[in-house]
């Protein structure tokens, strides 16, 4: 028998997995949504990174920036390639979020600039 298990509509950690080890309180304003911010976003940022043609080699959360977001540095390297690269990047949530509309996701900011779509390694 199948079944769907909810998840945080931006990283997509189990709402199972999240209601038992990070404890978002079981309010409907955390159902979908992630009570750690920064987790959240370091998880969407490692899932996003997994698509690409590269290998991650660590993701060190810097400080915050506008609005409390987390600011990231990203260690990488192409696939073929030795040569590690550094970038640093910033997951941010589209401006006027709600938490119960599946299609939320991050933007990849680099330096005010979104190149969510752009992103190339």
């Amino acid at each position: 028998m199948a079944y769907h298990v909810e998840g945080c509509s931006l990283c997509g950690l189990s709402r199972i997995v999240r209601e038992s080890a990070i404890d978002p309180g079981g309010g409907e304003d955390n159902y979908f949504w992630c009570a750690d911010v920064n987790a959240c976003a370091e998880r969407w940022l490692r899932k996003y990174l997994s698509g690409k043609l590269l290998w991650v080699e660590s993701v060190q959360q810097l400080g915050s920036g506008p609005a409390q977001q987390a600011v990231f540095e990203v260690k990488y390297r192409s696939r073929d390639s030795s040569d590690s690269r550094a970038r640093v990047l910033m997951p941010e949530v589209r401006p006027g979020r709600d938490h119960h509309r599946r299609s939320e996701h991050y933007h990849v900011i680099e330096f005010g600039e979104d190149i969510t779509d752009q992103f190339v390694p």
